[in-house]
């Protein structure tokens, strides 16, 4: 998402929660695995928590990811952003969904979720 983007679509969320008198939104961030976009996910989170502050709006965010791609940036802002994450799951058991993602065995699901719960 280009910036001019971002700040088109926060200040679209922001004056249509105030029209509203909206005391919290969500905002999940999915598709094309998101965390491949980290930075547009901050910036994001950023404008947006900045522009619904000021009105008592609190924000709930989510992310929904297939869990290849965790990182110690990425962990701080699940942590940061008190963000839910979803994972999707590509098969039954992690056997089966590490093998449709051609994981390697380092990053087996498993070890994903354990780092997220300790994030």
């Amino acid at each position: 998402m280009q910036p001019e983007t971002v700040a088109k679509t926060v200040e679209y969320i922001r004056s249509t929660a105030e029209k509203r008198k909206l005391k919290q939104i969500l905002v999940k961030f999915a598709g094309g695995e998101p965390t491949l976009s980290l930075a547009t996910m901050e910036d994001f989170h950023g404008r947006l928590s900045e522009a619904i502050e000021p009105l008592g709006i609190q924000i709930q965010t989510g992310i929904l990811s297939n869990g290849t791609v965790l990182y110690p940036r990425l962990l701080n802002f699940i942590k940061r952003s008190h963000a839910t994450m979803a994972i999707s799951l590509d098969g039954y058991g992690a056997e089966t969904h590490d093998i449709y993602l051609l994981l390697s065995r380092e990053k087996e699901v498993g070890t994903k979720l354990y780092l997220i719960s300790k994030a």
